[in-house]
């Protein structure tokens, strides 16, 4: 509802300011469709997202997660202490983002829409609260 109304003040705007004249209808759809295609686009003009995750303290030292690209088979940079590892990313949904390597048996779950991390390390499970910061240009 809210992005509605931000909608139809737009067009508004438009009017008052462009002076725009709907003698036709086609003019008037087509600054209609221009609007919608303008307001349905979150990142339109994002050239890059830069995603960083702090951990609390906690018992495996986990302390940052950075995610430059959250698409599969990308990597992640995940800080344990003082040491970096680059994990993969293996699945991603509007949910969830999965980190894993098999090497370390060690399985990440960061959730989208808390600040909420569950991470797996051998036989040992952890839900962890992190911070997230995201930086977009």
């Amino acid at each position: 509802m809210i992005r509605f109304l931000n909608i139809i003040n737009l067009i508004k705007l438009l009017i008052r300011n462009l002076k725009i004249s709907f003698n036709s209808k086609k003019n008037f759809y087509l600054v209609m469709i221009l609007i919608f295609f303008l307001s349905s686009c979150d990142d339109l003009f994002l050239r890059f997202k830069y995603e960083t995750l702090n951990c609390k303290k906690n018992s495996f030292n986990l302390d940052k997660i950075s995610i430059k690209n959250e698409k599969v088979d990308s990597l992640a940079d995940v800080q344990f202490g003082d040491i970096y590892h680059s994990i993969k990313i293996v699945e991603t949904n509007d949910d969830f983002t999965i980190l894993k390597n098999n090497i370390m048996d060690i399985e990440i779950k960061i959730f989208k829409r808390t600040e909420r991390v569950d991470v797996r390390l051998k036989n040992t499970i952890k839900r962890l609260s992190c911070e997230r910061q995201t930086f977009k240009m």
